[in-house]
């Protein structure tokens, strides 16, 4: 089927990166083919899904402006596997805790009392990210991370899943992509877009260019994912979601870095009383402990110099208090007081 091209200003679409504008998006009933399609690209591009069921289809109005709580979206598969997707577009303290305590809590919330562990299906986490998480990866753009033996790679169990998509390595990704076709003496003209390429690209819509766009647009399921984003940056209670959630956000990062900036202040302030206090401390400790030696050393200089006064010669006063004949012979030549 061909499809007509359009003309589309997308510098006006409403960023799918926007946590309300990404649940408003893939929540949506009637998107329920983009939801697949994206999901197929991320878990088994080889195979296809079935069905699937938004269990939490609805934005609690509680959170428009509160952009501490995650809008994530919980999704159950035909055959009841669960899936948890977010979009997350900063990096925060914990985050890899969390997603794990949220995959936890989705896993075990299958079971109701009475009922048999054999029952609990699989559960995937996925997090789409507008920031680089994993560092030592800079040029693979998925991520998958299972439950699996160390030392021979052998699977636990196929329950476990969670699946990170780091949107900013995307050119790398696909220039190593390239690179490895090129390998391969096939022309990369010739190779179709994978349906996760098509994707990672939808969610940087906005700063593509025309001959990007049209590319996409000449695939059905992508031409109908821009029909949707088009259709919710049109909608006026969509775009003031957005707008509040954006805000919000905004205002949150505000905060956390004048709360870090103030934190590193007091630190620092501290940081100089307690060094204050410690060099103090340490300077009495090395006050009493050079004034200790000090003493020591007038001791055994006043003894040494009544020994020689009674008539002991310096090699018995050097073998009484271990010392050389010349250093005893040096003190007995200094004055009287150290």
């Amino acid at each position: 089927m061909k499809i007509m091209k359009k003309k589309l200003d997308t510098s006006k679409f409403l960023d799918l990166k926007n946590d309300i504008v990404f649940k408003i998006f893939f929540a949506a009933a009637k998107n329920k083919s983009l939801l697949i399609s994206f999901l197929e690209a991320i878990l088994d591009p080889g195979k296809e899904i079935e069905d699937v069921e938004v269990l939490n289809p609805t934005l609690p109005k509680e959170v428009y402006e509160d952009k501490g709580v995650v809008l994530d979206l919980v999704v159950r598969f035909k055959d009841q596997t669960r899936v948890d997707i977010e979009m997350q577009v900063e990096d925060t303290t914990g985050f890899r805790k969390r997603i794990l305590y949220y995959w936890s809590r989705l896993h075990q919330s299958q079971l109701q009392a009475g009922e048999f562990y054999k029952q609990l299906a699989p559960t995937i986490s996925i997090a789409v990210l507008a920031y680089e998480e994993f560092k030592n990866t800079p040029d693979e753009v998925h991520s998958i991370f299972e439950l699996r033996e160390r030392s021979t790679a052998e699977l636990f169990l196929p329950d476990m899943q969670l699946h990170f998509i780091e949107l900013p390595k995307y050119d790398r990704w696909k220039k190593k992509q390239e690179q490895e076709l090129e390998k391969d003496l096939r022309s990369t003209s010739q190779q179709p877009q994978s349906h996760l390429d098509q994707w990672i690209q939808f969610f940087k819509i906005n700063n593509l260019s025309e001959t990007q766009t049209q590319k996409l647009l000449e695939e059905p399921i992508m031409s109908k994912a821009f029909n949707a984003l088009e259709e919710i940056s049109n909608d006026p209670e969509s775009k003031a979601l957005a707008e509040l959630r954006e805000k919000a956000r905004i205002n949150l990062h505000i905060i956390t870095s004048e709360a870090k900036a103030a934190a590193k202040a007091e630190g620092i302030e501290v940081g100089k009383a307690e060094g204050k206090a410690e060099g103090i401390e340490i300077g009495v400790t090395k006050g009493k402990a050079e004034g200790i030696e000090i003493g020591v050393a007038k001791g055994k200089a006043e003894n040494i110099r009544r020994m020689s006064e009674k008539g002991y010669p310096a090699n018995e006063i050097a073998r009484v208090f271990d010392m050389s004949e010349e250093e005893v012979q040096n003190i007995l030549k200094m004055p009287y007081k150290l």
